[in-house]
Parts: structure tokens; C-alpha cells; sequence
């Protein structure tokens, strides 16, 4: 099942920019060829963000937690890929519904797929996060590169609508 669609008509060449929510594994796995595409077209330069590496790690990682991918549109076209998934966690003594991007040893980084570089690509992601908001209680970007421009973006959207904000440094992926 597909969740969320929201039409995002914020240019004033009226592109049809839309948003969606990925929930079910089958279309997940039908995603793959077109979200591929959108790597190549946002020139990532490692494997963390192409649909095997991801659909893998999920088979093997997954079992408690649920996909929340959200595919951002321009007509057919995929802009932008979030690939989140949510789980139930425990924060200071609480039960927290948490909305991450895949980390573990395995993944040593992760990110947005975002094919056209914009602001209006993570604008239209924000608007569906936020939008399903009583969907989950944190939002961690894991595993984000210091120079990713996701952590600036999330953040000054969030802020802009009122949500809190704050970075915590992680373990650092050893290299040689």
C-alpha cells in the first residue's frame, strides 16, 4: 500500500511536483529501475543509496521496523527519494515512534536522494513528513555525511514550522 500523496504546485511554471509515501515492499521493490535512474542523476558516488543496497539491507534488518520511503515527483519523473522506515524505540525512559534513514554497521552512511539539487525537492519531502506527522514522534537523520546538504535543509524547514532542531553526533565510519 501506497500511504500520503500530496500535489505540490509551488512553482509558477506549474510543474505537477507530487509526494508519496511508500509503505508496502511490493511497490518498493517495483521502485528500483526509476529510483536507480535518480541515483545516477544525483551523481551519488558510493552504493549506500541504490535500491539493492537498501531493498538488502531491509531483508536483512527490517523485520521490526516499517518502510516510509517518500518519492517526490515532477510529472513521471522521480526528484527526490527519502528512503525512511519507522520504529518503535526507547528515548530517556520512553517508547518513541522513530522515523530514520537505515543505520547500522553495515550502512556507514546514508542520505536523501535528491536528483534535482533544490530546495524544492526537500520542501516537498518536509510537506509529506510533516503532513503525517502523528505517523511518528522523531525524526533522525542517521549516518548523514558532514557536508550533506539534507541536515541544513530538514533543519531549516523544521524550524520554519515550528518543529525543534538538534544535531547529535554519531560514531564516525573509520577510513583509510
Amino acid at each position: 500500500m501506497t500511504g500520503l500523496v500530496a500535489d505540490l504546485d509551488a512553482r509558477a511554471d506549474r510543474r505537477q511536483v507530487t509526494a508519496e509515501i511508500v509503505t508496502d515492499y511490493e511497490t518498493f521493490v517495483r521502485l528500483e529501475p526509476e529510483w536507480n535512474d535518480a541515483v545516477r542523476r544525483a551523481r551519488v558516488p558510493h552504493p549506500f543509496l541504490l535500491h539493492e543496497w537498501f531493498r538488502t539491507w531491509w531483508d536483512c534488518f527490517g523485520a521490526d521496523r516499517r518502510l516510509h520511503i517518500v518519492v517526490v515527483r515532477d510529472g513521471a519523473e522521480i526528484l527526490a527519494i527519502a528512503p525512511l522506515m519507522t520504529e518503535q524505540v526507547h528515548t530517556y525512559g520512553l517508547t518513541v515512534r522513530k522515523l530514520d534513514l537505515p543505520p547500522n554497521d553495515h550502512t556507514p552512511r546514508s542520505n536523501c536522494v535528491v536528483a534535482a539539487s533544490s530546495l524544492e525537492a526537500y520542501d516537498a519531502i518536509w510537506h509529506v513528513l510533516r503532513d503525517a506527522n502523528d505517523q511518528w514522534d522523531i525524526l533522525q537523520l542517521s549516518r548523514l555525511p558532514d557536508d550533506s546538504p539534507t541536515r541544513a535543509a530538514f533543519e531549516s524547514l523544521a524550524e520554519r514550522d515550528g518543529f525543534s532542531t538538534g544535531i547529535w553526533r554519531g560514531a564516525t565510519s573509520p577510513y583509510l
